[in-house]
């Protein structure tokens, strides 16, 4: 299985992240150090917005 870094876009397989961020019930994989500080910083820059529309959709 493998997962993509939101930040950097790497490619990431499983076990090989740096951290796993969970962010509005879904986790995030991290390649290093500097891309979760980076995610942590603004998440919503990096989730799609397909989920911050559904969460508007359920909020009204």
């Amino acid at each position: 299985m493998h997962y993509f870094d939101p930040v950097c876009k790497k490619k990431l397989r499983k076990k090989t992240e740096f951290a796993i961020i969970k962010f509005r019930g879904v986790a995030y994989h991290l390649c290093c150090d500097a891309c979760k500080d980076i995610f942590i910083m603004h998440p919503e820059e990096y989730v799609p917005q397909e989920t911050i529309a559904e969460e508007n959709d359920t909020i009204n």
